[in-house]
């Protein structure tokens, strides 16, 4: 079935991304380093990012089983995981701004999947601008609207 063919390229795409994302992140220090290097390869990089289209065709499609509702859940946790880690790093490392109480850092430090989560859906829908071809809307554009709200977040903006 089309929808099954589709989910299972997402899947080995995903993957082989995932253990990119991972070697290429690994050779960073500094957080806020990994995270513009992590916006960068999140957000598509024009409207005929293979990819995303990907993505768009498995969306039109969705699986109807729980498996395959898992596994799409799976790819996206991947991400989510992947950039939380480097916010607790920021977090522990000084490079992010923390509260000076030990109980208000733990927080955060608990709350960076949280942040992590709310940038990927941000991401999401700026994405769907760039893979649509909006106008004004490109690949920059994305990457510095992302950043910039992720700075904010981080109360570095």
């Amino acid at each position: 079935r089309k929808d099954r063919v589709l989910l299972e390229t997402l899947r080995w795409s995903e993957n082989e991304l995932a253990e990119q994302r991972r070697a290429e992140l690994a050779r960073f220090r500094a957080p806020w380093r990994a995270i513009e290097r992590f916006v960068d390869l999140y957000l598509p990089v024009s409207p005929v990012d293979a990819r995303w289209n990907l993505w768009a065709q498995v969306s039109a499609r969705p699986p109807e089983d729980a498996e395959g509702q898992a596994q799409i859940a799976a790819l996206e946790q991947a991400w989510v995981a992947d950039l939380a880690d480097w916010v607790r790093r920021g977090i522990e490392s000084g490079a992010f701004p923390a509260s000076d109480s030990a109980s208000d850092a733990a927080a955060e430090r608990e709350d960076a999947s949280g942040l992590a989560l709310r940038w990927v859906l941000l991401m999401n829908g700026i994405a769907e601008q760039v893979r649509l071809g909006a106008p004004g809307h490109g690949a920059q554009w994305a990457r510095s609207y992302a950043l910039a709200v992720i700075a904010s977040d981080l109360g570095a903006g």
